[in-house]
């Protein structure tokens, strides 16, 4: 074996986790979004059925034009 494929391989790594850790931070953000869209959501559900006959639960709700 020569010396020059250590290299290339070490070089191929650092690229790969390079990309895996960008790949991770998309991941993070996007989960965070999703879980933040959850609960704001599931908020909104909870405000409906705990308070029905309240603004808060009718703003989601489709007009009945």
């Amino acid at each position: 074996m020569s010396e020059e494929q250590p290299k290339d391989y070490t070089a191929l790594v650092e690229k790969i986790n390079r990309e895996l850790r960008e790949l991770e931070t998309t991941l993070n953000d996007q989960q965070h979004a999703l879980l933040t869209r959850l609960f704001a959501e599931r908020g909104v559900l909870t405000a409906m059925r705990t308070y029905p006959n309240t603004s808060a639960a009718n703003n989601d709700r489709p007009s009945q034009a």
